[in-house]
């Protein structure tokens, strides 16, 4: 098997339990998930995971698969932890030779799946796990191992319009595929139902990504003229502070974010992203990329900073992202400029920008240190706890 996961049997641990549930029973749940646990992204799964398993749920995360050709070109995924993550929840890795991609577009797909799902198998064989309640899965590379799993209920939870995505085209037969065959649908934004046209199917529903409010709410606004987070000269320190963090994709408005620091010297823009900068103007004194920045320290960082930004295509593979960065912005205190098609979900102090020219207007018009003091108690209902009752509420029935 791929992976170094540890593989110490609980003796203790609990059979699975049947197959009827209601809510308040403990379950075993899985997560087929796109991004592993560990990694510089924090995403949906890892929180929802992690809710479960805080409710007493056993949980098994499953990232996207790691083959051995990953291994040898890219190596081993770094930060990658495997085995018992804390109480009730584990991740493993699994994979094969191949990467699944290419069996998918081109080799034996159905019998790479079962491969796939004789590995879960396996190891959830070791923690007492033979069947799971709910199965939840996020990544379209696993739409034929789940039918190989002991899964009483499969939900499909798209994260994006992946076949509108950077590469995406290879998952559209398999997005489709989930779309139809699943139990229920549990989309992260309304515009992957509407691009599906299943918008108004009586098995679908829209829970957008949450946030942790006690993480997020552990950073602090400076009470004077915010610091510089990166010092270039005295003078710095009286420039608009504006901050990104995030991917650098194919879906982050390149275009516009060097034509605005071109167009406004007196604002730095500081990019914290582990992906590769290369298409921002490095020229531009203003343009400051300082890698990536720790899941933990997030918070703090946030708080720093005069204006916090979104610089978005209008692409329609951005329609269908989940506002989970809108709300950890959103609790740090600071400003937010945000792409027009965003819901801002009655949160204060959201500027939209439609274009250019009003994306330059409202850095313009941003001040230095604001010192906002916004209605935290609009962001309440989307704590990742929320999130993950009304996610099994859905799916047992009890919510339309």
């Amino acid at each position: 098997m791929t992976g170094n996961a540890l593989r110490a049997k609980d003796e203790n641990a609990p059979n699975a339990i049947m197959s009827t549930t209601t809510t308040g029973q403990k379950m075993n749940i899985l997560f087929l998930s796109h991004t592993y646990i560990g990694c510089h992204y924090v995403v949906g799964s890892h929180h929802l995971s992690k809710a479960l398993a805080e409710m007493g749920h056993r949980v098994v995360h499953i990232p996207h698969p790691w083959s051995s050709v990953h291994q040898i070109v890219r190596g081993s995924r770094r930060n990658l932890v495997t085995g018992e993550l804390s109480p009730n929840r584990w991740q493993f890795q699994i994979g094969g030779f191949l990467p699944s991609k290419w069996h998918m577009l081109a080799l034996n797909f159905d019998n790479h799946s079962k491969n796939l799902a004789n590995e879960i198998l396996s190891y959830c064989d070791e923690i007492n796990i033979s069947t799971f309640d709910y199965c939840f899965v996020d990544d379209p590379v696993f739409c034929q191992t789940c039918k190989y799993l002991p899964i009483n209920k499969m939900v499909y939870r798209p994260t994006d319009i992946y076949p509108e995505m950077p590469q995406g085209k290879a998952y559209k037969k398999a997005d489709r595929l989930l779309m139809e065959n699943s139990s229920r649908v549990v989309a992260t934004n309304e515009q992957i139902l509407k691009y599906h046209g299943m918008e108004d199917a009586s098995n679908t529903f829209v829970l957008n990504n949450g946030f942790d409010p006690v993480h997020f709410s552990s950073g602090h606004r400076p009470s004077t003229e915010s610091p510089s987070m990166t010092s270039d000269s005295d003078s710095t320190n009286k420039m608009l502070s504006v901050c990104y963090v995030g991917a650098l994709d194919k879906r982050f408005d390149y275009k516009l974010l060097n034509a605005a620091a071109a167009a406004c010297k007196e604002v730095k823009f500081d990019i914290y992203s582990p992906s590769d900068a290369g298409p921002l103007n490095h020229e531009l004194p203003n343009i400051h990329c300082l890698g990536a920045v720790d899941y933990q320290t997030l918070p703090s960082v946030l708080t720093q900073y005069d204006l916090l930004i979104m610089p978005f295509t209008f692409d329609l593979s951005n329609r269908g992202r989940s506002p989970m960065k809108l709300f950890e912005y959103a609790a740090s205190n600071v400003p937010i400029l945000a792409p027009s098609y965003m819901n801002t979900f009655g949160i204060e102090d959201v500027t939209l920008y439609a274009n250019l020219d009003e994306f330059i207007a409202a850095l313009k018009k941003a001040r230095i240190n604001p010192q906002l003091n916004r209605d935290m108690d609009i962001l309440k209902p989307h704590s990742w706890t929320r999130k993950a009752e009304l996610l099994l509420e859905f799916v047992e029935g009890d919510v339309s």
